[in-house]
């Protein structure tokens, strides 16, 4: 089975967190190295954050985003396996 075809936020599902503006999911995660469950939610327009549960892979991650502009994003990431943060460049023609 693809991985689009398994993501299914749960707003269209139960329609739970459509009144709290919560994303949720299932997705894929490098850090944990498998499926994770996924709730995050937009702080700001430009500032978002998700917390991500290992399904199958024991682990969770924390994730914080925010765009600088449409081009530049940061992203730090606290995993049980590791840290990292960075800058994340777009170019699109």
């Amino acid at each position: 089975m693809r991985a689009s075809s398994v993501y299914r936020p749960a707003t269209r599902v139960a329609g739970v967190a459509n009144p709290t503006g919560l994303d949720t999911g299932v997705s894929d995660n490098s850090a944990i190295g498998g499926a994770t469950f996924t709730v995050g939610k937009y702080l700001s327009p430009k500032l978002y954050l998700s917390y991500e549960l290992g399904l199958f892979t024991p682990g969770e991650v924390i994730t914080l985003r925010y765009l600088f502009s449409k081009r530049f994003k940061f992203e730090a990431q606290n995993a049980s396996a590791g840290n990292r943060a960075g800058i994340n460049y777009r170019y699109e023609r």
